[in-house]
């Protein structure tokens, strides 16, 4: 198995990329998808509640929590660092376990001598 510190540095650059830019983009610009996905590991304790604010040609959006004694704590990186490590994690587990099969099978073939 080739797990050179070259090798290992862009399967982890391409997790990085691949989780934050395929899964946590779209995940945290919807509403519903955060809610489901997030909300639960970051607001165990309260709600979930979203302050819109726009200047005319941009429009922002704050993400916070606010507890039981309606304390505030803005989450809006959290709501796309949570998702994004969670899928880079993952991907990067699933092109190891790969990297480690094909690796297997290509020694077992060099054995047998197909």
């Amino acid at each position: 198995m080739n797990f050179g510190i070259d090798n290992l540095i862009s399967r982890v650059l391409l997790s990085l990329f691949i989780g934050f830019v395929v899964f946590a983009l779209p995940i945290s610009i919807i509403p519903a998808a955060t809610k489901a996905l997030v909300l639960p590991l970051l607001c165990r304790d309260g709600t979930y509640r979203v302050d819109s604010y726009s200047n005319g040609s941009s429009n922002f959006s704050t993400d916070y929590c606010v507890s039981l004694a309606g304390e505030k704590h803005d989450i809006t990186g959290l709501v796309l660092l949570v998702p994004g490590v969670i899928a880079s994690t993952l991907i990067f587990v699933v092109l190891l376990v790969r990297s480690a099969i094909i690796s297997v099978v290509g020694r077992s073939r060099s054995v047998s001598g197909k």
